[in-house]
């Protein structure tokens, strides 16, 4: 397989065992860890809000997309990207499980050199 990247340039490899591969992979620890407590603070805070929620079960949410995928007329442009960001919202939690599994991998493997997937 073709390794494919940024740029025009060709990738260093380097040991498992070297400097370089404790700084870089030190530093995606900390990125990782970085976006996960960013994540679980946006969704502490929204835990935390008073606002009340508009669909609040997933019966509800059934019930509003067999109402829009019923509806007879077409989108307008506003109302397409207004679909398109509640189908991205509707990811969201995924991502949060993802981020929280990445945070409980980075700290379970906080001593080995390898942490993405070893």
């Amino acid at each position: 397989m073709k390794y494919i990247g940024s740029g025009k340039q060709l990738p260093i490899l380097t040991g498992l065992n070297s400097g370089v591969w404790k700084r870089v992979s030190s530093k995606a620890k900390e990125d990782v860890e970085s976006v996960a407590k960013e994540l679980l603070q946006i969704y502490a805070l929204r835990e935390i809000s008073k606002c009340q929620k508009i669909i609040s079960s997933e019966k509800e949410l059934d019930e509003y997309w067999e109402f829009v995928n019923e509806f007879e007329f077409s989108d307008t442009e506003d109302q397409y990207i207004n679909k398109k960001i509640s189908l991205d919202l509707k990811k969201v939690s995924l991502w949060i499980d993802f981020w929280l599994e990445m945070l409980a991998l980075v700290n379970r493997n906080s001593n080995e050199s390898c942490f993405c997937c070893c």
